[in-house]
């Protein structure tokens, strides 16, 4: 099978982001005055869609990897592939990144639910309890569901985990880095004093611009300067790894097709629901799936090209 044929699925993904970019440069504004339902003055959208997939459209960032650092504990376990005593610190650290990560999830959904759903006030130390319990209560529910995958396709599961963990990290990582070096004013923010000069292309750089006093007094957040890239898609992106299945089970093309227009879909959802916020340009969540995708494309061809090397993936081309 060529290389083109191979990664097809890639190209044409990227073409489409690209395509979106290109319109969204000349159009961002435009369109978010268009989808955007936020009331004037207002920071938040009350649309059911867009604060549901606010609350809940970063889980695939959570979700996957700790299923992911499951699996490759249980394969650990079962293996001899490594010697027992770095065995042992390696299930452990699966084990405490998997806690970790599910905390910081719970955090997020606690922190959406103060925003848009609490009906009862929380104190900060019945939220550190809740965080904690939900993170140990989530990574519980995960872990003994990585159990039950049987011992033929642990394995292959174990290297789309890699997969999913490597990208998972270089696309929050990259997210992290760019955000407060462009500082791009959300929409949201602008709609509060309906005064849109502060307007910017998602390639102009505005490093340090931070949310003022009269702002947050207006109900602004502190996040109001980091527009681009979207760390909704991107985390929602991270669906776009289930795409590796296929390629390390052998599965026939069909099944690979539907895979793919899954995630594409389920991604889509996120990044529309984004704009419908205010919280972001098409241009933001163009570029947050982009990173994920590159992160994911980087990740599989890297983790492939050793499993293959080694001789724990067998060639098909």
């Amino acid at each position: 099978m060529s290389y083109l044929k191979r990664n097809l699925k890639f190209f044409v993904i990227f073409a489409v982001l690209f395509a979106s970019l290109i319109v969204g440069t000349f159009y961002d504004l435009q369109i978010s005055r268009a989808i955007a339902e936020v009331q004037p003055g207002k920071y938040y959208s009350t649309n059911l869609f867009a604060v549901f997939f606010e609350c809940f459209g970063e889980m695939p960032v959570y979700i996957l990897p700790s299923l992911a650092l499951g699996v490759l504990f249980f394969y650990l376990k079962k293996s001899d592939i490594i010697k027992k005593p770095l065995k042992t610190i390696l299930m452990t650290a699966f084990l405490i990144c998997a806690i970790g990560l599910n905390f910081y999830g719970s955090h997020k959904l606690l922190k959406y639910y103060g925003i848009h759903v609490s009906v009862i006030k929380m104190s900060d130390l019945l939220k550190r309890i809740c965080e904690v319990g939900l993170g140990i209560i989530f990574t519980s529910v995960w872990f003994f569901l990585a159990s039950l995958v049987k011992d033929k396709y642990l394995k292959s599961l174990a290297i789309c985990s890699l997969i999913v963990v490597f990208t998972a990290f270089l696309s929050q990582l990259s997210v992290q880095i760019v955000k407060p070096i462009f500082g791009r004013a959300r929409y949201r923010l602008m709609n509060i004093t309906g005064d849109f000069s502060e307007f910017t292309n998602w390639y102009e750089v505005n490093i340090g611009k931070k949310v003022t006093l009269a702002q947050l007094a207006m109900g602004a957040e502190s996040d109001g300067y980091k527009s681009f890239p979207s760390g909704h898609t991107s985390a929602a992106a991270i669906v776009f790894t289930l795409m590796s299945i296929p390629t390390v089970f052998g599965l026939e093309k069909r099944r690979s097709v539907l895979i793919t227009l899954a995630t594409v879909i389920a991604v889509f959802i996120v990044a529309y629901s984004r704009i419908l916020m205010g919280a972001h340009y098409l241009t933001d969540v163009t570029v947050g799936a982009i990173l994920t995708l590159a992160s994911y494309a980087l990740s599989q061809f890297a983790v492939l090209k050793i499993c293959k090397k080694k001789g724990i993936l067998k060639r098909r081309d």
